[in-house]
């Protein structure tokens, strides 16, 4: 039976010409997959080309298996010979958006969203548990500009995974820039190191990303940028 489609969010970038005295922007959206198989299988794909073997992934050499249904969406072998379970996860909380990225506002708040992601992350720890015999990694993605993490989110998530238990060996976010390219952070194992850190203090922090589909060029110092 043929997967039905699933909706996505709009990420990509932005592609600038000029001319004699003008300028113009142009909105380069991603064309994902139109189902969930396949939209899982480009992101994986497009996070170990960017990821595999630095210190965000440090494994190389990786096949990608897609899993039946009921099983863990991936199984990846490496050059190391090791087997490793890859379940996905797509930052995007439309159970409270009517199931529309359109209806998501342009911000939110550091601390409130942090929560609802180490919050999912714990779910599918709890529901996974520790496979027998391989490693359990997850990689955390988004298709959409208004869920693009910031740093104090990363931060805090990063905090509260290295203080709470779970059964992933590795967390990573994956975050599309255009069709090809994309930004790889690692999530846990944490590199939070201060021990001054303090989750309470980000409570009022708001975060804003701007549509980039309202980006133009403006003039400055007699040029268009």
């Amino acid at each position: 039976m043929a997967q039905p489609k699933k909706p996505t969010g709009e990420i990509g970038m932005m592609r600038l010409s000029a001319g004699e005295g003008d300028a113009s922007a142009e909105f380069m959206p991603i064309p994902f997959p139109t189902t969930k198989p396949d939209i899982e299988e480009y992101i994986v794909k497009r996070f170990l080309a960017q990821a595999s073997g630095t210190q965000v992934f440090p494994y190389c050499g990786c096949a990608v298996e897609q899993n039946p249904e009921a099983d863990l969406d991936f199984t990846l072998t490496c050059a190391d010979k090791k087997t490793r379970k890859l379940e996905l996860m797509e930052l995007a909380p439309l159970e409270h958006l009517r199931g529309a990225y359109a209806e998501a506002p342009n911000s939110y708040n550091s601390y409130d969203f942090a929560k609802y992601i180490v919050g999912k992350i714990f779910a599918k720890s709890q529901k996974y548990g520790r496979p027998s015999g391989s490693e359990l990694h997850l990689l955390v993605y988004i298709t959409d500009w208004r869920f693009l993490v910031s740093d104090n989110t990363i931060a805090l998530v990063d905090w509260w995974l290295a203080h709470e238990p779970h059964n992933f060996t590795g967390i990573y976010l994956y975050e599309p820039i255009d069709q090809n390219t994309g930004l790889g952070i690692l999530l846990y194992p944490s590199s939070h190191k201060s021990k001054d850190f303090d989750p309470e203090a980000f409570r009022g922090n708001v975060v804003w990303n701007a549509d980039p589909k309202g980006w133009k060029p403006v003039r400055g110092n007699g040029h268009e940028s």
